[in-house]
């Protein structure tokens, strides 16, 4: 491609334009494929510099070098494919509307998880929150005295929470990837690992055991999941919830054969005296909290299923588990 290119602009930056569908999920597909064939046909063009070989010798030399640049073109496309994964949940206006709108749940959930911390002799040390969101439970945990290291698979989380929480450190990251340092516990709130925002994401089986690595001997994992009977039928229910300066609503529809919960969310946020409207959609695997327990055993941990965080009840149909490595494992 040349700087001349109209889909270039001056600071090196591709812009891939899709607007032929309705729902901006297709139109995120779309603008994708057609990354992908822009970046075949440009090593196409790579390729067709070379003269025509003459001898064995020759050919070997383009083969190896057409392998070298399909193989580094991959590597390219799998990166821009993550970077737009990593921007196509909780996007700027939601993640700011999550944050102001919907914090109760976390803020409710902290002091019982701080009293189950210091319950199992944690008093210090490194907390890993996975799925941090925009760093309410960080800004707990190190105002208890903790270093704590926050995950979330948002950009604009991420950035909230590091304005929020200067002391702690952030990373954008998909939980079911990121390396888990050694650490005194693993939280993670708000049915994170239901979601289903990495399509090839490890089993949680898989995570479970990294955790379990990375935990010092009598550390915790502490999370919740929602279960199946989000929804008492299969009809979607619609419901919106407005604040000061937005209006988000939202349609939720649960597959009873396969446990998956789907939320189209629509938010609205006041810029000036205008609305900008912004469409997410989140999926999330349903999860029977008996069965998750036995993974966990599994691997190594004792579990504790209960229905609240303490004095905290949780909704309907979620389950908090309580894991713990043994002392006496390494």
């Amino acid at each position: 491609m040349k700087l001349s290119d109209q889909r270039i602009t001056k600071e090196g930056v591709i812009v891939i334009k899709a607007q032929e569908h309705r729902s901006q999920e297709q139109n995120r597909e779309e603008a994708l494929q057609r990354l992908q064939d822009l970046i075949k046909s440009a090593i196409c063009a790579s390729l067709s510099r070379y003269p025509n070989p003459v001898n064995p010798a020759n050919r070997l030399v383009v083969l190896k070098e057409s392998v070298w640049i399909v193989k580094l073109s991959e590597v390219r496309l799998r990166r821009c494919e993550e970077k737009l994964r990593m921007s196509e949940w909780y996007r700027k206006d939601l993640a700011y509307i999550h944050d102001v709108g919907f914090r109760s749940y976390v803020l409710q959930a902290m002091p019982e998880i701080l009293a189950i911390l210091k319950q199992h002799g944690i008093q210090d040390g490194l907390i890993v929150d996975l799925g941090c969101g925009s760093g309410l439970s960080a800004e707990e945990l190190v105002r208890t005295g903790y270093q704590v290291l926050g995950v979330d698979i948002s950009a604009d989380m991420i950035e909230i929470a590091r304005c929020r929480v200067p002391l702690a450190k952030f990373q954008v990251g998909s939980l079911f990837k990121v390396e888990i340092p050694d650490c005194n516990a693993v939280i993670s709130i708000s049915e994170c690992f239901n979601y289903l925002f990495d399509p090839d994401h490890q089993t949680l089986t898989q995570v479970f055991q990294r955790i379990y690595d990375a935990l010092a001997p009598g550390g915790v994992f502490i999370f919740d999941i929602a279960e199946p009977g989000q929804l008492t039928s299969a009809t979607p229910v619609k419901s919106f919830t407005e604040g000061e300066d937005w209006i988000v609503l939202v349609e939720k529809q649960e597959d009873l054969d396969r446990h998956i919960l789907t939320r189209r969310i629509i938010t609205f946020r006041q810029v000036g005296n205008d609305y900008r409207r912004d469409d997410e959609v989140h999926r999330q695997q349903l999860y029977v909290a008996a069965e998750i327990a036995t993974m966990l055993q599994q691997v190594g941990y004792q579990v504790e299923i209960q229905r609240c965080y303490g004095q905290f009840a949780l909704p309907n149909a979620h389950a908090a588990l309580i894991a713990r490595k043994s002392m006496s494992n390494p």
